[in-house]
């Protein structure tokens, strides 16, 4: 694969507040920068093959690491006796998505002079960014305020709401809305009209059965499962391209 280098320097700065608002309430708010970086194994440049199960991996040294502003707030409140009740607000803007993702190349694109055979690719990219806003709350108390017997017994529960939304999407495949594709599985490929939205998660597909441009099922399995009998007619890795 050759030599490869790559390197980054990434500032996470940190604003961290607390105001005490009584001997037992807080407000606390928070500005802070966050990375992950993808697993070791996805930075390495590198093919390798599973032969015998005609699979494959890429890894890839150019992979960004995910970095996000994240934006806190919160109160809480402790009672006298053990316990506590909270209720958070968060806001999250994410850079650079690593997703792994599934494709199908013949081992003739990746490098193998001679094969034909088709081969399931495994490979990470950056995928899309995205924004998180949510809210949570979490209420503990021990019973001893109803009765002193009843302090061994207590509740705790939290509740946690999110809403995402996904922006900037991976454009390596250049395919736009309305443009013929050619979608191939292991068993079969089929050529239908490519619907680009943000309704399914980067890296996935779905397709109709009822039609007949677009008969997914000729790209999926019809073993029997072992135990309920229904056929394997619902996911399956494929890899599209767009027609000339």
């Amino acid at each position: 694969t050759g030599d490869f280098r790559n390197s980054y320097t990434n500032l996470l700065p940190s604003l961290l507040l607390r105001y005490r608002i009584a001997d037992d309430g807080n407000l606390r708010a928070s500005v802070t920068k966050t990375i992950a970086r993808p697993k070791y194994s996805a930075l390495i440049a590198n093919k390798s093959f599973n032969i015998a199960d005609q699979e494959a991996t890429i890894g890839d040294p150019n992979i960004k690491p995910t970095s996000s502003w994240n934006l806190d707030l919160s109160a809480d409140y402790y009672f006298k006796s053990v316990g506590m009740v909270s209720l958070g607000l968060f806001y999250k803007d994410i850079k650079n998505v690593n997703v792994e993702t599934l494709g199908y190349y013949t081992g003739e694109e990746l490098g193998l002079k001679g094969n034909a055979e088709t081969f399931e690719v495994t490979q990470n990219i950056n995928a899309y960014d995205a924004r998180v806003i949510g809210a949570e709350v979490a209420y503990q108390r021990d019973f001893g305020f109803i009765a002193p017997s009843l302090r061994c017994i207590g509740f705790y529960g939290n509740y946690t709401y999110t809403h995402s939304t996904t922006r900037n999407y991976n454009q390596r495949l250049g395919i736009k809305d309305g443009e013929r594709v050619r979608v191939s599985s292991r068993r079969a490929s089929i050529e239908t009209q490519a619907r680009v939205s943000d309704k399914t998660n980067p890296g996935q597909t779905w397709m109709p059965f009822h039609f007949q441009d677009g008969n997914s099922n000729w790209l999926t399995n019809a073993a029997l499962d072992g135990i309920s009998k229904a056929p394997e007619y619902k996911v399956c890795a494929v890899r599209v391209e767009k027609l000339a």
